[in-house]
């Protein structure tokens, strides 16, 4: 079993993704990556399995949920976690 890569890995030029990520990507195209307090998570980096996962109704962008992957220490504060529109799911329609 492959290591799961660091996540997020630090950049060399601020113009460009860490030299890291091409390789990320080329071990195909859904991944675990490890995050900075050792927690692991998935990462899509394929753009048919990106388009799909991010249309998917059981996948949650909530942040303020209990198991949502924080990717750097400074978005553990809870004004990081409470972006506006950004970490918002639908709305839930109400019952009558």
């Amino acid at each position: 079993m492959t290591e799961a890569p660091p996540y997020p890995q630090k950049r060399t030029c601020p113009y460009e993704p860490p030299p890291g990520y091409r390789e990320i990507g080329e071990r195909g195209p859904v991944l675990k990556v490890t995050l900075f307090d050792g927690r692991e998570a998935w990462m899509v980096t394929g753009y048919q399995e990106s388009r799909e996962i991010l249309t998917h109704p059981n996948l949650s962008s909530q942040r303020t949920h209990p198991g949502f992957p924080i990717v750097a220490p400074r978005f553990r504060s809870q004004i990081a976690r409470n972006l506006a529109l950004i970490a918002m799911d639908p709305p839930v329609p109400r019952s009558a």
